[in-house]
C-alpha cells in the first residue's frame, strides 16, 4: 500500500469515527430535548393550578432551553453532513488510488463525440477513462468545462506551463481541494442546469421601475398594520375601516401572486443550488492564489467599489429565505398584511440592478475550479510522474518508459521516438500482443502533455502536434454508414490536415480492416507512404506483415516495430514489450484451436 493510499484510509477511518460520535451526541441530545419537553410540560402544568406567574416562568424557562437544545441539535445534523460528505470524498479517492475507480457512475460517454479527431478512441471518455478517473465536477458547468478542457488540448507552450502552475497549486493545497469539493456535493438534491436561471435572470425588471409601485408597496401594509392596532387594541375607530383596508390588501395580494407566482416558484427551484454557489464563492474567495490563471479566475468575482461575489449572492439567498415563505402554513395572512410577495419582488429587483448580470461569470469561476481541482488528483496521487517537456518550432516526440496512465499495476512501460528524419512507426505483432494499448498509451500521455497534466514516463519530450485516430471504427445505423466508410471519412479528415499544413500525430490501427485483403494492402500502402512525406509523426499498427516493405521503400521515414508472444507449457504468453523490426510470430491458429475450432492445414 502506497502513502497515498494510507492517507485516505486514514482519513476515511476518521470520518467513521467522527461520524459515529457526531450520531451519539445526536441521540444523546434527542433524548435530553424529550425530557425537558416531558418536564417543561408538567412543571407548567403543576404549576398553573398554584401560580400563573410560576407557571409563565416555568415555561419560559424550559421553552428556552428546549429551543436552545433545537439550535444544538441543527448544529449537529449540519456537522453530521459535513462529515459523512467528507466521508464520501475520501472514499471516493481510496477507490481511486486503489484501482477501483472502474465502477464510478459518470463514465462522461456523451462527449466520445464519432466525428471529433480523438475523443472516442483514446480513453478520455467513455468506460476506463481518463474522464470516469478524475472527473470530481458537481455543477453542470463544471462537467461542461472539463469535458471542453478534454476535448481542446492547450495549442503553445506558455499555455501548457501555465495549466500546469494552476494544477500544482491546487495540487499542493489537499485541504482547500477537498473542502472545495466537500462543499459541493452537499447539494443532496444535485445541480440542476443553470439555464433556466440565468434566463429567468435576465429577464427585464418590471415593478421598482415605478416608484408609485414601491413606496404604495412599502406605506399600505403600515398603514393597513396601524388601523388593526387603532380598531381592535385601543378600539379608536370602526370595524369597517381595518375590514375595508384587509379586503383591498387582500384583492391586491392575490392578484400579485398570481402574476408572480411562476417566477417566484422558478428562484425557488434553485434553492439549494443558490444556497450552495454562495459557500463556493466564499471558499474561493477567502483562499489567496499565486498561480497567474487561477489568479485570473478570483478577479472576477472581486469588485473594489461593490460587494464581492459571495456577499451579493448571499444578497440573492436572502431574496429566496423571503421567498420560501410563500411556502409555510401563515403565508396567506402574512401576504394579505404586509403584501409580502410585492415585498419579495422589490427586494429581488433591487438585487437585479446590482448582480444579475454577473452571476453566470461566478458560476463559470466555479465551473473552472471544479475543473482544475480534478485534474490535479493526477497529479496529487502520482509524484512519481513527470511533467512534459514541451518543444516548438519542431516536430518531435521522445519519451522513455511511457505507461498507459490507466492501467495502473497492469501497466508496461515502452519507448517511443518519432522525429521529422523518422516520423512513422509501423508496429506489426500478433493478436493480443499489445499494439492497441501502445498507440493509446502514446495518445493518451501526448493529450495530458496538452491538457497540463504530469504524464506516466520516466521522461517525456513533445511539440505541439493536433492528434488525429483512427481506431476503434464501427458501423453506424443511424446514418446508414458501414465502418469502412466510417473509417474512411476519418482518413478524409487526417488528409485534410495535413493538406492545410497543419503538423499532426496520427494513430491508425488495422487500416481498412472492412475490406478485402488486396484493396486494404493497397490503400494501406499508399496512405502510410503519404503520411511519411508530410509534417507529421505517428504510428500504425496491423497484422499486414507485408507492409513492412515501406521501412526499405520510406528512405529512413518509416521504422518497423514489434510486439510478439512466447510460449510456456503449452500456453500462450506475452510481456508486452516494444522490439524492433518485424514480427516473426503468428498465434490466430493457436487460439482459434483454444476456442475449439481444430485447423487442418496450418501454414
Amino acid at each position: 500500500m502506497n502513502n497515498k493510499s494510507d492517507k485516505y484510509k486514514e482519513l476515511v477511518d476518521s470520518c467513521k469515527l467522527e461520524i459515529e460520535d457526531i450520531q451519539k451526541n445526536i441521540n444523546k441530545i434527542s433524548n435530553i430535548r424529550l425530557i425537558v419537553f416531558i418536564l417543561g410540560f408538567v412543571s407548567t402544568v403543576l404549576v398553573f393550578g398554584i401560580n400563573i406567574l410560576f407557571s409563565i416562568l416555568s415555561l419560559i424557562l424550559f421553552g428556552s432551553f428546549f429551543v436552545y437544545l433545537i439550535i444544538i441539535h441543527q448544529k449537529k445534523i449540519d456537522r453530521l453532513n459535513y462529515a459523512k460528505a467528507y466521508l464520501s470524498v475520501n472514499k471516493k479517492s481510496s477507490e481511486r488510488i486503489n484501482n477501483k475507480w472502474h465502477k464510478f457512475d459518470d463514465i462522461g460517454e456523451e462527449y466520445a463525440f464519432v466525428d471529433h479527431s480523438f475523443s472516442g478512441d483514446l480513453d478520455v471518455f467513455g468506460k476506463f477513462s481518463l474522464f470516469q478517473w478524475v472527473n470530481t465536477t458537481f455543477t453542470i458547468k463544471g462537467r461542461k468545462i472539463f469535458s471542453e478542457i478534454l476535448l481542446n488540448p492547450l495549442k503553445n507552450q506558455s499555455e501548457i506551463k501555465i495549466r500546469q502552475n494552476s494544477i500544482d497549486e491546487l495540487a499542493n493545497d489537499f485541504e482547500w481541494r477537498q473542502a472545495f469539493n466537500v462543499e459541493g456535493i452537499l447539494n443532496k438534491n444535485k445541480f440542476k442546469d443553470p439555464k433556466d436561471l440565468l434566463n429567468w435572470l435576465n429577464e427585464p425588471i418590471e415593478f421598482i421601475n415605478s416608484k408609485f409601485k414601491v413606496i404604495f408597496s412599502r406605506l399600505m401594509p403600515a398603514i393597513t398594520l396601524s388601523l388593526i392596532v387603532l380598531t381592535f387594541i385601543f378600539d379608536l375607530l370602526p370595524n369597517f375601516i381595518s375590514i375595508f383596508f384587509i379586503l383591498f390588501q387582500g384583492i391586491f395580494a392575490f392578484t400579485t401572486s398570481l402574476k408572480f407566482s411562476k417566477k417566484f416558484r422558478n428562484l425557488n427551484n434553485y434553492k439549494d443550488d443558490i444556497f450552495i454557489y454562495t459557500k463556493l464563492l466564499n471558499h474561493i474567495e477567502k483562499k489567496n492564489f499565486s498561480s497567474t490563471f487561477i489568479k485570473k479566475l478570483k478577479e472576477n468575482l472581486e469588485n473594489k467599489n461593490e460587494k464581492s461575489a459571495h456577499q451579493q449572492m448571499k444578497s440573492l439567498e436572502k431574496v429566496v429565505n423571503m421567498i420560501d415563505v410563500r411556502y409555510n402554513m401563515f403565508y396567506f395572512v402574512i401576504n394579505i398584511l404586509l403584501l409580502w410577495d410585492l415585498q419579495c419582488v422589490i427586494s429581488y429587483e433591487n438585487w437585479k440592478t446590482e448582480s444579475d448580470k454577473k452571476i453566470e461569470k461566478w458560476l463559470e469561476v466555479i465551473g473552472w475550479f471544479e475543473a482544475l481541482s480534478s485534474l490535479s488528483i493526477v497529479k496529487y496521487d502520482n509524484k512519481d510522474w513527470i511533467y512534459p517537456e514541451i518543444i516548438e518550432n519542431n516536430i518531435y516526440i521522445e519519451g522513455e518508459e511511457v505507461g498507459h496512465p490507466l492501467l495502473d499495476d497492469k501497466r508496461v512501460c515502452n519507448d517511443v521516438k518519432l522525429t521529422k528524419e523518422t516520423n512513422v512507426s509501423l508496429i506489426t505483432g500478433s493478436n493480443m500482443s499489445g499494439k492497441s494499448t501502445y498507440l493509446r498509451t502514446i495518445g493518451l500521455n501526448l493529450l495530458m502533455s496538452y491538457y497540463g497534466l504530469p504524464v506516466c514516463a520516466k521522461s517525456f519530450k513533445c511539440s505541439i502536434l493536433r492528434v488525429y485516430t483512427c481506431m476503434r471504427i464501427s458501423d453506424n445505423l443511424e446514418k446508414n454508414i458501414s465502418s469502412f466508410y466510417a473509417e474512411l471519412l476519418r482518413i478524409k479528415q487526417i488528409i485534410k490536415a495535413l493538406d492545410e499544413g497543419e503538423p499532426i500525430f496520427f494513430l491508425l490501427d488495422e487500416i481498412f480492416k472492412g475490406t478485402n485483403s488486396i484493396d486494404r494492402h493497397i490503400g494501406a500502402k499508399e496512405l502510410i507512404m503519404k503520411l511519411s512525406k508530410n509534417t507529421t509523426l505517428g504510428i500504425v499498427s496491423t497484422h499486414d506483415l507485408e507492409l513492412s516493405v515501406l521501412e526499405e521503400m520510406g528512405n529512413g521515414k518509416i521504422r518497423n516495430l514489434h510486439f510478439s508472444e512466447f510460449y510456456e507449457n503449452k500456453k500462450i504468453k506475452f510481456n508486452y514489450k516494444m522490439h524492433k523490426g518485424v514480427s516473426k510470430t503468428r498465434n490466430a491458429v493457436y487460439l482459434m484451436e483454444m476456442i475449439g475450432l481444430k485447423v487442418s492445414n496450418k501454414v
